[in-house]
């Protein structure tokens, strides 16, 4: 189906369906937002929707980006106008693989429609479409259930879990999902512990209606983007410097950590940031030693050269 626009002074009008309207709305407004800003009052004009509908849209928006918050420049004036907030990091939006194909049809259609408003919403939007966590459309199932069950603290039962060569199901109060979307840390209700499940485990899932009960027993741990955990006060720092090839393989890898890669010319990056073990990272080093330099701590050092020495 080919797109067209219509403008007009007030709002824009298309002949699209729904979803689709909303895809263009919500691309919109997070040009505006990380431009000119927009009052309720011009979302009501512009897009002819009721400004309930525009708390909706930020609500979206603010759950994409989370932890970035909509602020207002016009504390003096009655007449509020939300901006992205350029003190926070922004968080790198999650997409199932049917999102992102969606992105892709919906903006190709629009250049074939309207080559000027591809243009500025195309840039608007790079960040949604190439800097994304993709995750698989089985798993992004997963994660919105667990997401619901911890914002609204409710059990979950986990159905046919494997591992290590036993399938069985749990019950489990889910604390958290770990920085890279692939595991959740949640308290074992028969075990009576706190432990990881990896989702690519999980055959099957069923939010409860019972209350999580067992907040006094969670211990809470420090998880690092390579799927390694640790108690709060047992956190390593580590660091060191990589070619731009290594960067872009780090990047594709473990894309919760491309944001605290620094550049430092065209062909040097650093990363400094902190982990639950060196094994993960270490992982990393350890396969690209040709291009990796200047390695940080001693200990994370020491971790590396006793590998190679066992090896």
């Amino acid at each position: 189906m080919t797109i067209s626009f219509e403008r007009t002074t007030n709002c824009i009008k298309t002949n699209m369906p729904t979803p689709k309207k909303q895809l263009y709305r919500i691309i919109e407004i997070i040009r505006l937002l990380e431009t000119t800003g927009i009052s309720s009052e011009e979302y009501q004009q512009k897009f002819g929707k009721h400004r309930n509908q525009f708390k909706n849209d930020r609500d979206l928006i603010e759950d994409m980006y989370y932890p970035l918050t909509i602020e207002s420049r016009c504390e003096a004036s009655r007449v509020k106008t939300f901006y992205f907030s350029k003190d926070q990091k922004f968080r790198q939006p999650l997409l199932s693989s049917s999102d992102k194909e969606l992105l892709f049809e919906q903006l190709r259609l629009l250049k074939e429609s309207d080559y000027e408003a591809f243009r500025r919403i195309n840039k608007s939007v790079d960040i949604l479409i190439n800097d994304s966590i993709l995750i698989p459309d089985n798993r992004f199932f997963l994660y919105e259930k667990l997401t619901f069950a911890i914002q609204n603290q409710k059990k979950v039962r986990l159905y046919n879990y494997i591992s290590r060569g036993e399938v069985k199901d749990y019950e489990i109060e889910p604390i958290e999902i770990t920085p890279n979307k692939t595991q959740v840390y949640a308290y074992d209700c028969e075990a009576k512990v706190c432990k990881t499940f990896k989702l690519s485990r999980i055959n099957g899932i069923e939010v409860s209606k019972e209350q999580s009960i067992h907040q006094q027993h969670y211990v809470i741990k420090f998880h690092d983007s390579f799927g390694f955990s640790s108690p709060l006060e047992e956190v390593l720092p580590v660091s060191f410097k990589m070619t731009k090839r290594a960067n872009n393989i780090f990047c594709e890898e473990f894309p919760c950590s491309s944001n605290e890669v620094k550049k430092l010319s065209d062909n040097q990056y650093e990363f400094n940031s902190k982990v639950g073990k060196y094994t993960g990272v270490g992982r990393f080093v350890l396969g690209m030693l040709d291009q990796i330099s200047d390695v940080q701590p001693q200990e994370f050092r020491d971790h590396l050269i006793k590998i190679m020495r066992n090896f």
